[in-house]
């Protein structure tokens, strides 16, 4: 069932990225803190997990004197000193061990004025401490968390060194004009974030040369976020059918790099984002391209399958969409049911004119049903004939996307039902 306390932003084989929205504090006596606002934001990659608190003030007047604290605590209550030890010997890193794996996750504030307190085997408490709220000035503190196995060394110096490297994009070709780039190094992705703005033709490819700056006498580790919007709160042509890839600048050929498109149509501002890995060499660097594709490859319909945000929609939960080319979605895929009805939600015809009248060609087509790979019930006991079946749910989805487009779509969907006794795998 859906939950709405949960927003689902990005997800995919490189980053999961989600907020818990409607947090309630409360006080040193136990009350609920009437007025203040606050959700907490996950940013989660392979190498480092981001946790940042965004809050601010809903009353007319400041709230909280300079004696007040915002804390966030971390609890292992079991005790048991083989499931977890934490340890600190700084107020700005605590490490948390695990015997059995003899692997490590370190917890490393990024604002300053956060720092540890009473750090016990089994329990720690990362303290901010602050004077009043302005209401009109929302607030934001992150902390790192980054796994750490026996036999590497230096995890959270690489992680770190990944701040600090430049990363831009410049147009390439003449297809692309009235296009405004920007790029910044947000903190609560842990990742360089690039938008693009401006109009988009989904008959025209677009292309980019990514520029580096490593001033490090080694190559660095980064992530990479391209938001690409035709402007605040307008819609974006290929926003059903988009595609990425990154290609070797000097051969523009694919350099088998992993990048995930995540997007939204449903909010005020349609958005397509490409996420991605980069390694980045010392010095000056222009030997890779971004690449998005639109309605078509080398003449042909293209293929897209990306993950679908559904912030503004009816739920917040992992949405797939499929299309060929950039006229409307043609498959849709509910992996965790959060719409309560099948596995696959949306079939449409593609490159068909939609029944629309006043559509043109290759519009956006009605829905003609979904369809399910699996269906499992159970009977209900002593339960009257018409309602004696209750269906069961897939437990533990997950989804691994081989292939995104935009010459093939490969996704692999698997779930587990009645507590494991049931495994589905569907290609």
């Amino acid at each position: 069932p859906a939950w709405h306390g949960l927003r689902l932003i990005e997800g995919g084989n490189q980053l999961q990225h989600f907020k818990l929205i409607h947090l309630v504090f409360t006080d040193d006596k136990g009350e609920n803190l009437k007025g203040l606002h606050a959700t907490l934001e996950f940013a989660c990659w392979s190498d480092v997990a981001v946790c940042t608190l965004h809050y601010e003030s809903m009353t007319e007047h400041d709230m909280m004197n300079r004696h007040s604290e915002i804390r966030i605590g971390m609890d292992f209550i079991s005790g048991a000193s083989d499931t977890c030890e934490l340890k600190s010997n700084s107020p700005q890193l605590m490490k948390i061990r695990y015997p059995k794996t003899k692997s490590r996750v370190l917890i490393k504030p990024v604002d300053q004025g956060m720092g540890f307190e009473d750090v016990q085997p089994n329990r720690g408490s990362l303290v901010y401490s602050r004077g009043s709220l302005p209401a009109d000035e929302p607030q934001s503190v992150s902390f790192l968390m980054i796994p750490e196995e026996p036999e590497s060394k230096g995890a959270l110096e690489k992680v770190l060194s990944g701040r600090d490297v430049e990363v831009g994009l410049e147009v390439i070709g003449t297809e692309v004009s009235d296009i405004r780039i920007s790029s910044r190094f947000d903190p609560s992705l842990w990742a360089h974030r690039i938008t693009i703005e401006g109009p988009n033709d989904p008959w025209e490819n677009e292309a980019y040369q990514i520029v580096t700056a490593n001033r490090a006498e080694e190559a660095v580790d980064t992530h990479l976020l391209v938001e690409r919007i035709a402007g605040r709160n307008q819609g974006f042509a290929s926003i059903t059918g988009t595609s990425a890839y990154l290609a070797s600048s000097g051969t523009g050929e694919p350099n088998g790099t992993p990048i995930q498109i995540s997007k939204n149509w449903h909010d005020s501002t349609d958005w397509v984002h490409a996420v991605t890995r980069l390694h980045v060499p010392p010095g000056i660097v222009r030997d890779t391209s971004l690449h998005f594709v639109f309605a078509q490859w080398e003449g042909i319909p293209a293929v897209s399958h990306a993950q679908l945000c559904l912030i503004a929609y009816l739920v917040n939960q992992q949405w797939d969409q499929v299309a060929l080319g950039s006229f409307g979605e043609n498959i849709t895929y509910d992996p965790n049911f959060c719409l309560g009805r099948s596995f696959i939600d949306d079939i449409r015809p593609m490159l068909v004119t939609s029944m629309n009248p006043a559509s043109k060609r290759w519009g956006w087509t009605v829905n003609v049903g979904g369809c399910d790979f699996l269906v499992t019930e159970t009977k209900k006991e002593g339960a009257a004939e018409a309602n004696s079946k209750q269906r069961n749910l897939p437990q533990s989805s997950r989804t691994h996307y081989r292939r995104i487009g935009p010459v093939l779509s490969e996704v692999e969907y698997r779930s587990d039902y009645l507590d494991g006794k049931i495994h589905q795998a569907a290609t």
